[in-house]
């Protein structure tokens, strides 16, 4: 009988290297190091608000680690949860040389849009809303959403993305997308909003350092986010 030169169609040589191939050499993906992967998404911080409404807070802040380490920093919220009824869950940041912490930057303009489709399924629409986007060059917050209610059966979840805010050059951009039921009759809400932060007129020499969520009225009683770092160049 002749020996065995190959098995599914692949030769035996080739098959005798697996033998080599060390554990250093099983930590890479497409031959780049796992701790590179890793470091290309990296959680930074978690601020959660138990569900037991005992410690509400007035508001998430994230005071450090915004810097120059990372591209694009995420912001994931998962069930955030409001003390009060028909509130919007709003964004503002401030820069480095703002030393009071009063969360007011100029935003130059945001762009709302959501779609919805109530409960009930007699409503549903794509449509842009207006009367959430912020005036041009002011310094109020963002809204991310609108009509979020405080039943136990209403939350909102989504991700808010903050590019370059180390930048000392360019103006900041910032993507919400958040999911999310509304007054009754329920609906379930799509919110989306694009955000430029910063004045046409400056010269965009401050870098973006803290970032706020908060209620537009009442606390956050019950909620998580965790704020990750992409480091893409």
């Amino acid at each position: 009988m002749p020996d065995i030169d190959k098995i599914n169609n692949v030769a035996v040589a080739d098959i005798s290297k697996l033998d080599s191939i060390t554990f250093a050499d099983g930590q890479k993906v497409n031959n780049q190091d796992v701790s590179l992967i890793t470091d290309a998404h990296t959680l930074i911080t978690t601020v959660t608000v138990p569900e037991d409404s005992s410690s509400p807070v007035a508001a998430i802040d994230f005071t450090s680690s915004i810097d120059s380490t990372y591209d694009v920093y995420e912001f994931v919220a998962t069930s955030l949860h409001p003390a009060s009824s028909g509130v919007n869950l709003l964004f503002q940041v401030n820069q480095s040389d703002d030393v009071d912490g009063d969360y007011d930057q100029t935003v130059m303009s945001t762009t709302h849009w959501q779609s919805y489709h109530n409960e009930a399924d007699t409503d549903a629409a794509l449509a842009y809303s207006g009367n959430y986007h912020a005036n041009a060059s002011g310094t109020g917050v963002v809204k991310l959403l609108g009509g979020l209610v405080n039943g136990n059966d209403n939350t909102a979840s989504g991700t808010l993305q903050l590019y370059g805010p180390s930048s000392t050059v360019f103006n900041k951009h910032a993507l919400s997308r958040f999911n999310f039921t509304n007054s009754s009759p329920h609906y379930t809400t799509d919110a989306n909003v694009t955000i430029l932060i910063g004045d046409h007129t400056a010269t965009y020499d401050q870098a973006v350092t803290q970032v706020r969520f908060m209620m537009s009225s009442g606390n956050i009683d019950a909620g998580e986010i965790k704020m990750y770092g992409y480091k893409i160049t």
